[in-house]
């Protein structure tokens, strides 16, 4: 009997264009294979599958996730991020496993920003005095998108936004190299600044910000002369 991402699979693959499909690996640095299906096309089969179907249940949710981590083309990895979603209600403390398992083995921004802007930031908000020690975990690792999920997590927290948490995940980053912790602070910055614009121009003025950080961090606000 077929998973029910294997299932779903094959209902994505008969939509596919060659084309496109190497547009979209082109478009993530061909950091993955895509069967060519645009993002309303997939969105559109995935919700017709699970009105026939419904959604895996808890012991097999993770389990099925997993198997569609393990898939070869990129719109399996999209569906089970909308379908662990969806399932949020069935999640655990320790759901967080399979968030970081996600994050490290299928590691690009179109991954990674959805698993914490969405799942963790959701999790988070069900499980208030668990969150603190993972994602502290998360910053402190050597993994640098384990590291940006720390930083971004928060992003539609807005006034609910923790700014001790946002600072410390920030601070130990501002240093580096790497675009994708500049963009991630930067990012994070930014969006407090819908809220906060006070904060962030006093956390600029506090930490010596790579370049890119500080011009994404203060894009959205007006300065006088």
């Amino acid at each position: 009997m077929a998973s029910y991402f294997e299932e779903l699979n094959r209902e994505i693959q008969r939509l596919g264009d060659v084309d496109l499909a190497e547009q979209m690996k082109a478009y993530i640095k061909n950091q993955a294979d895509f069967h060519g299906v645009k993002s309303p096309a997939r969105k559109e089969t995935l919700k017709s599958y699970w009105t026939r179907n419904g959604i895996p249940s808890e012991p097999d949710m993770e389990r099925e996730i997993t198997d569609a981590w393990d898939m070869k083309h990129r719109e399996l990895k999209y569906c089970a991020m909308e379908v662990l979603n969806r399932g949020h209600k069935e999640w655990t403390s320790q759901s967080w496993q399979l968030f970081e398992h996600m994050a490290t083995t299928a590691s690009w921004w179109d991954t990674v920003d959805y698993i914490a802007a969405t799942l963790v930031h959701k999790w988070s908000m069900k499980f208030p005095n668990g969150y603190e020690k993972v994602t502290e975990r998360w910053s402190k690792s050597e993994d640098m998108w384990l590291n940006r999920m720390a930083i971004i997590f928060q992003l539609k927290c807005k006034d609910k936004t923790r700014t001790d948490l946002l600072e410390r995940y920030i601070v130990p980053h501002i240093g580096s190299g790497e675009f994708f912790h500049q963009k991630a602070i930067g990012w994070a910055l930014r969006n407090h600044s819908r809220v906060d614009a006070k904060w962030v121009i006093d956390f600029t003025e506090r930490h010596h910000l790579k370049p890119l950080s500080k011009r994404e961090a203060l894009r959205l606000i007006k300065t006088t002369d």
